[in-house]
């Protein structure tokens, strides 16, 4: 008899022992483990592709006022045709046209002989330019130089083979066939005549015509 009544509270001690270490439990199937995954990285975007280049043949018309050394005030015409590449922000290319340069009126400057006097040249400029652009706005910086000019006057002439210049166009392009400009170059007259040596100072401005082409 003592044998069956243990028998008959074994489960009941069993189960009773084992309740509180199951509620106290953790319960395993619900358990998430974290788990550090190196995913890889999104590839950065491309780079956007390069905006239009326009390339073409411009004609520019430039007139002004040219303070020359050791003559009367004077007056410069020039025409040049250029070769040019732009993009959205820059513009490059090079030119090559005629010049002239006059005195309107006759005789020698204030304090000079008329010996040291060049009423009027004509000269062959070379000019490569570079710069920035942003939408109509355009900055250039030139230089270059005269590669074949004649200086005239009544008592001697200068001829040389190099003008060496330096300048800065900016301007505004009204629509794609117009812009206009201003222009300034400073340049050195390197005449075989060492007594016809001058400086000469350009400033004026302009018109130019483009004949653009999309690449």
């Amino acid at each position: 008899m003592r044998l069956n009544i243990f028998s008959f509270f074994c489960p009941i001690l069993a189960l009773a022992n084992a309740s509180p270490a199951g509620a106290q439990g953790t319960d395993n199937r619900n358990l998430v483990v974290p788990v550090n995954v190196d995913l890889p990285r999104p590839a950065p975007p491309p780079p956007p592709p390069p905006g239009p280049r326009e390339q073409g043949v411009t004609l520019r018309l430039t007139s002004g006022w040219a303070p020359t050394a050791d003559a009367p005030p004077s007056i410069f015409w020039r025409g040049e045709l250029s070769v040019y590449q732009v993009t959205a922000t820059r513009v490059r290319g090079v030119s090559l046209g005629l010049g002239l340069w006059f005195v309107p009126s006759s005789g020698p400057a204030p304090g000079h002989t008329a010996a040291r006097v060049a009423p009027h040249g004509v000269s062959v400029p070379l000019t490569f330019f570079y710069g920035l652009r942003r939408e109509k706005l355009f900055l250039a910086a030139e230089a270059g130089g005269d590669v074949l000019f004649m200086d005239l006057s009544v008592l001697g002439n200068g001829f040389g083979m190099l003008a060496p210049f330096v300048g800065v166009s900016p301007g505004y392009c009204m629509v794609d066939s117009l812009c206009l400009f201003a222009d300034a170059r400073a340049k050195f007259r390197l005449s075989f005549d060492s007594s016809l040596y001058r400086f000469q100072i350009e400033l004026g401005g302009g018109i130019s015509i483009p004949f653009r082409g999309k690449t």
